[in-house]
């Protein structure tokens, strides 16, 4: 078995942590952020997750964009007090990526810590499914950046989780993926391993829900990886 994981992310006493820039390796870098943190629906938290994971936020920064005094009438504020009604219905992709150029155009208007490298960003959905979205994660990760995934449980049930790594079965000389690890908002995260979500790739089920996925206090469900975001520079 050999896991990969995205290259800027360390443990810290507290939790897990990013250090992109180097800089100090402190509580304003944990990556973690589970549903209560903040406020609003998965797909917020996976982006604000992501952004952390990228060095491009810290954690005072998602704490101010989405509890702060933000300036209203300011894109980002009309943007979060719509998200802010979706905590039933849940969250688009098209909603997710409006939010990123929101968070993108405040942090250039009132310079956050890290808006250069906010600013570098790109955010861009992808329409791949089964072994060709795997590989795109597989690429991503291996570039250091996360993926956004959303999964599927039926035609009611979706939810928005950060893959930060993958398993390999490197058993006589193989490389097939065996996992997607992700960061998931909604269960608890541990201070002594980096993900707390595991989705099987390696022998998928016949059916629309193909693949097998748990975390740390959930039990195995079955369910589908329908697209996602990616990022670049």
């Amino acid at each position: 078995m050999k896991i990969t994981l995205l290259p800027n992310l360390i443990f810290s006493k507290s939790g897990l942590a990013s250090y992109n820039d180097g800089r100090l390796r402190s509580d304003n870098r944990l990556v973690s952020l589970t549903q209560g943190d903040l406020d609003g629906a998965c797909g917020p938290y996976a982006l604000m997750m992501a952004l952390l994971t990228c060095g491009a936020i810290t954690r005072k920064d998602a704490i101010h964009l989405w509890l702060g005094d933000i300036e209203k009438g300011t894109k980002v504020d009309k943007v979060i007090a719509k998200l802010g009604t979706l905590l039933r219905n849940g969250t688009t992709a098209d909603q997710v990526i409006k939010l990123f150029k929101s968070i993108k155009e405040y942090s250039q208007l009132k310079g956050l810590a890290c808006n250069a490298k906010l600013q570098n960003l790109k955010i861009t959905e992808t329409e791949k499914r089964g072994k060709a979205l795997f590989k795109a994660v597989k690429e991503a990760v291996d570039d250091g950046y996360p993926m956004i995934l959303k999964l599927e449980w039926g035609a009611t049930e979706a939810h928005w989780v950060v893959a930060i790594g993958y398993q390999e079965d490197r058993l006589l000389g193989g490389d097939e993926m065996e996992a997607i690890l992700v960061l998931d908002p909604g269960d608890k995260f541990s201070n002594t391993c980096a993900w707390n979500g595991v989705l099987c790739t390696k022998h998928p089920k016949h059916g629309s829900l193909p693949f097998r996925y748990w975390t740390n206090e959930s039990p195995e469900t079955l369910c589908d990886a329908d697209g996602g975001l990616y990022f670049a520079e």
